[in-house]
């Protein structure tokens, strides 16, 4: 799922983050204003926003990636010495790290991995060393102010910290385990316009770790059992982390321009690219990520997901439950919203917290939906006044 311009050098490197299913859509859908009852005994149809309604109820001035003011910076200063050793310092991390991930094969020894082990661990001392030692202190590799090398290496070192624990059994650096790498990591999380747009979020770089695996791991043959044990815990680790999501949110209802600025994105997203994402959740043929599984009702999602973005441009968390009361319907339905919580992937589909406002209202609705499922078929349009609300 690809939906936002990458416009910097470190967007531009992370694109191998998850298969997601986010793309652009190839046609409008056509407008259907609401579900209409099916049978005479039904009064009034629930309105739900078609997804032409939904587009036009964007703000005018709505856009997945808002001009910025042109500020020009030097950045990269391949005559500087401290530029050049920073960089260095950095290409040997990136390549010990790669090293360990890609550089092993049925014929590597114990003995031969474990030295790329320790290769990696150097690089990684060699990098909290050199950190301690920049002008004014750090946090940055060049001191106090973000530059070229630090950018340059934040997307792959990003991915280790997240990934390498779980595969290899590496921590890349903690409070007390270098504590100036970590201090480094921190403040760049704290940057807005990383932590908004570029920076991967733990569950993405998680879920996508068994892809690779999958992708990479086997080189045309079958996964050794090692292999698949380790995929086993990558995704028993990527499904906890989706236990999380109906409480990383922010708030809900929130009046905090951030939250509603993230609900504002998410809505624009999933409404620019409805028609892939409802296809990904529904389809019987998937082709990544095949493990999660995907819901057997094209309609029912199409329509829960439309529910999901009319809540976002209206940041309202209110949510009728009634067109679900058929429980067969509300389950199918719930296993949409689950698909496309685990399938969003961040940076690609949209930023950070956009998606943790998204993946909430995904997951609480699926939650909601079962909850107040019946056995016994209802017809699908029931009188809109109902106790029967959900709330995001």
């Amino acid at each position: 799922m690809v939906f936002i311009n990458l416009r910097s050098l470190i967007a531009v490197s992370i694109l191998y983050h998850a298969t997601s299913a986010f793309t652009q859509p190839t046609s409008a859908s056509s407008r259907s204003t609401s579900l209409h009852a099916t049978s005479p005994a039904a009064a009034v149809a629930t309105v739900v926003p078609s997804w032409v309604d939904l587009g036009e109820s964007l703000p005018s001035d709505s856009t997945s990636t808002p001009e910025q003011p042109l500020v020009t910076l030097k950045l990269m200063n391949e005559d500087d010495a401290s530029f050049l050793e920073a960089r260095e310092v950095c290409a040997a991390v990136q390549s010990a790290g790669f090293g360990m991930l890609y550089g092993g094969n049925a014929t590597t020894t114990p003995a031969e991995t474990e030295e790329k082990r320790l290769a990696l661990e150097a690089a990684l001392d060699a990098m909290d060393d050199h950190l301690s030692k920049v002008t004014d202190g750090g946090p940055f590799l060049l001191g106090g102010e973000l530059s070229g090398v630090d950018i340059e290496v934040i997307p792959t070192l990003e991915r280790f910290r997240y990934q390498f624990p779980l595969l290899k059994n590496v921590t890349i650096s903690t409070i007390n385990l270098r504590p100036n790498l970590q201090r480094w990591f921190e403040a760049i999380d704290a940057s807005p316009a990383y932590a908004s747009r570029v920076a991967g979020d733990e569950y993405s770089w998680t879920a996508v770790a068994s892809t690779f695996l999958r992708i990479f791991g086997s080189r045309g043959n079958e996964l050794t059992l090692e292999q698949n044990a380790t995929i086993a815990r990558v995704e028993a680790a990527a499904t906890a982390l989706t236990l999380d999501f109906v409480n990383d949110s922010g708030g809900a209802d929130s009046t905090d321009d951030g939250y509603v600025a993230a609900c504002r994105e998410a809505a624009e997203k999933l409404i620019a690219n409805h028609e892939a994402v409802v296809a990904d959740c529904s389809r019987a043929d998937p082709k990544s990520q095949k493990e999660l599984g995907r819901s057997s009702n094209v309609e029912r999602a199409d329509l829960a997901l439309r529910m999901i973005a009319n809540s976002l441009l209206n940041n309202n968390s209110d949510v009728d439950l009634t067109l679900f009361r058929n429980k067969k319907d509300a389950t199918e339905a719930a296993f949409a919203l689950r698909t496309v919580a685990k399938r969003l992937s961040v940076p690609r589909d949209m930023g950070g917290p956009a998606a943790k406002v998204l993946r909430r209202r995904l997951m609480v609705l699926a939650q909601n939906m079962e909850a107040n499922a019946k056995d016994s078929v209802r017809p699908l349009g029931i009188p809109r006044r109902s106790k029967f609300q959900s709330k995001l």
